[in-house]
C-alpha cells in the first residue's frame, strides 16, 4: 500500500483554536478520517507547529485535494462554531466566576465554557447558528459585569 503524509498547521486551518483537544480539532480530524483515500488523521505536537497529520493513498487523492478538502471543512467549522477569550471587568471574587459560568452555560448554543477569576476572563465555544458573541456579551452585562472594548 502506497501512503503519503501531509501535515497541515492547525493555526492556519482553525486560527481561533488554542489547544489540540478543542472540539473543532476533533471534528476536523473525524471528517478527514471519513474521506475516501485517507488512511489516518491525527493531531501532532511533535512538530514546531501544532498540526493535523493526514496519511493518504496518493493513487486515490493528491496532496492538493487533501489540502483543499481540509481547508473547506475547517472553513465550515469556523462558520458554525465560535471560539473566544473574553476579558471581563467587575469580577471581585471567585463566586463571580461561578455565577457567570452557571448563567452562561445554560444558554442555548453555548457548548463549552471556562471562567477564570484570577485571569479576569472567560473562554467560550459556541454554536454560531444558535447564539452570537453579542448575545453572550449582553448576558455578561445583564449579570452586572462589563466587557472591555475589543481592539480590531
Amino acid at each position: 500500500m502506497d501512503e503519503q503524509t501531509l501535515g497541515l498547521n492547525l493555526k492556519t486551518l482553525l486560527p481561533d483554536i488554542d489547544h489540540l483537544e478543542d472540539d473543532c480539532v476533533v471534528r476536523l480530524e473525524s471528517v478527514m478520517r471519513n474521506l475516501e483515500g485517507i488512511h489516518r488523521a491525527h493531531r501532532s505536537e511533535s512538530t514546531p507547529t501544532k498540526e493535523i497529520c493526514l496519511h493518504f493513498d496518493p493513487t486515490i487523492l493528491s496532496s492538493h485535494e487533501v489540502r483543499n478538502f481540509a481547508e473547506q471543512e475547517s472553513a465550515k467549522l469556523r462558520r458554525q462554531f465560535g471560539h473566544a477569550t473574553i476579558p471581563i471587568d467587575g469580577m471581585n471574587c471567585s463566586d463571580c466566576a461561578f455565577v457567570l459560568k452557571h448563567s452562561l452555560e445554560h444558554m442555548d448554543g453555548v457548548m463549552k465554557l471556562d471562567v477564570s477569576f484570577s485571569d479576569q476572563q472567560m473562554w467560550i465555544e459556541y454554536d454560531t447558528k444558535q447564539i452570537s458573541r453579542n448575545a453572550i456579551e449582553s448576558q455578561i452585562k445583564r449579570l452586572g459585569y462589563s466587557v472591555p472594548l475589543r481592539g480590531f
